[in-house]
C-alpha cells in the first residue's frame, strides 16, 4: 500500500512480527504496488529517474535495490500480474490518447532480477481505459472504458481482442476479480462495490446482472494513479477497502472496513506448503 508523508508517497509493507511498517523507499515518488505470484516481489511506479512515473521491481522486504522495468516518456502505473507471472498489466498514460492498457511479458527465471520482454499495447484509443485486471486463471482481461461517454466494465480474452462482453451496468470502474474467478467486483455508481458471478460458456464469458456486495459504499479517495482502494480477501468473505480517519461516515456502520491481520499466517492456512 502507500502512505502520504507530507507531500511524498511511500510504499509500505505490513508484516507479521513487526511493530512498524517497512518503507520500499526509491529516491523518487512511488505509488501503484502490485505484488507479484511469489509474494515476496512487487512492481510499482516510480519517478525516480527524470520525474516521470515508470515501473520498478523490487523485493517487499525491502533488500536489494530497484529493477527499472519500462523507459517511457509517459506516465505509467502497475495494475496487475498473471499468476503464472508472465505477464504483467499497466496503465500508459498518452498526452495524445489518455489512458491506455499495455502488457508487458515477464522472465522470472530468477525473480530477483527479472528479465521484462517488449510491452505492447492492448487498448489504445481516444477513450479512457483503465484498471486492467488478469482473471486467475489468466485467461481474460477486465478493465474499465469511457467509450460510451462513462467509465464501464468489460472483460475480453487476453490475447485476443475481438470478441468482449460489458459486465457493468449504469457505470462501472475498478474490477477485481474473486480469488476462484468465479466472481467479479467493481465499484459503481455512488461508489458502491457491485458483484457479479462469472462463467464461461462456449468461450464466451457470461455474468449475472449486477447486484450491491454490501450496504456500505467506498469513501472518495484522491484518484491518483491507484487501480483501486478496496481488494477481496481470498476467503471472499471479507474486504480491505480506505475508511475516512476518525471512523465511518453517519449512517454506514463501523464494518464499513475490515483490517486482514496476520496475512501470512492466514495465508499459509488456505495454502499450505506441499510436503
Amino acid at each position: 500500500m502507500t502512505v502520504q508523508q507530507g507531500s511524498a508517497r511511500q510504499i509500505v509493507v505490513y508484516e507479521q512480527g513487526r511493530e512498524t511498517p517497512l518503507r520500499l523507499l526509491s529516491e523518487g515518488l512511488d505509488l501503484s504496488p502490485v505484488w507479484a505470484p511469489d509474494g515476496q516481489h512487487l512492481v510499482f511506479g516510480s519517478d525516480v529517474d527524470r520525474g516521470i512515473h515508470n515501473l520498478y521491481w523490487r523485493r517487499a522486504d525491502g533488500a536489494g535495490g530497484a529493477h527499472r522495468m519500462t523507459r517511457s516518456q509517459n506516465i505509467q502505473y502497475a495494475a496487475s500480474i498473471t499468476r503464472d507471472g508472465r505477464l504483467l498489466a499497466y496503465v500508459d498514460i498518452d498526452p495524445r490518447t489518455g489512458s491506455d492498457i499495455w502488457v508487458l511479458p515477464l522472465d522470472l527465471s530468477d525473480p530477483h532480477r527479472p528479465v521484462p520482454g517488449t510491452p505492447r499495447p492492448v487498448l489504445r484509443s481516444a477513450a479512457s481505459e483503465d484498471s486492467p485486471a488478469f482473471s486467475p486463471d489468466g485467461r481474460w482481461l477486465a478493465y474499465s472504458s469511457s467509450e460510451t461517454g462513462q467509465a464501464e466494465v468489460y472483460v475480453q480474452a487476453v490475447g485476443d481482442e475481438r470478441d468482449r462482453w460489458q459486465v457493468s451496468r449504469g457505470g462501472g470502474a475498478a474490477p477485481v476479480w474473486s480469488h476462484d474467478g468465479r466472481q467479479m467486483f467493481y465499484q459503481g455508481p455512488e461508489r458502491r462495490v457491485m458483484v457479479v458471478d462469472v462463467a464461461v460458456t462456449a468461450g464466451a464469458v457470461v455474468t449475472s446482472l449486477p447486484r450491491r456486495w454490501a450496504a456500505w459504499s467506498l469513501v472518495e479517495g484522491d484518484g491518483q494513479y491507484a487501480v483501486r482502494d478496496y481488494d477481496p480477501a481470498p476467503d471472499g468473505r471479507r474486504m480491505l477497502l480506505l475508511e475516512l480517519a476518525g471512523g465511518p461516515p453517519s449512517g454506514q456502520p463501523r464494518v464499513a472496513m475490515t483490517l486482514l491481520l496476520n496475512f501470512f499466517d492466514e495465508l499459509r492456512h488456505l495454502a499450505p506448503a506441499p510436503r
